[in-house]
């Protein structure tokens, strides 16, 4: 089971997004047990031209796992991007 909700705006060159989501995994067979995940992101998308933008965003995950395998994250992410 999941579901995911997302929201774009933008504003003259700059589009700002924010997402967030929920996850839950069953148990199988008593082999692996029940986990759920629930994240949000949020990022930007800022166009210099047509062909090249700079983005950055943050990502946080938070995980209830009951074998302790996966645990809560935070990711953060930046660069430029250019289209040929």
């Amino acid at each position: 089971e999941h579901a995911v909700l997302l929201l774009c705006v933008a504003l003259g060159n700059t589009s700002f997004i924010a997402q967030g989501g929920m996850s839950e995994a069953k148990s199988v067979n008593g082999v692996a047990a029940k986990r759920e995940v629930s994240s949000f992101t949020v990022g930007a998308i800022h166009n210099l031209s047509k062909r090249s933008s700079l983005f950055g965003g943050y990502q946080r995950a938070m995980v209830d796992d009951k074998n302790a395998i996966f645990r809560d994250s935070d990711t953060y992410t930046v660069g430029m991007r250019h289209n040929f």
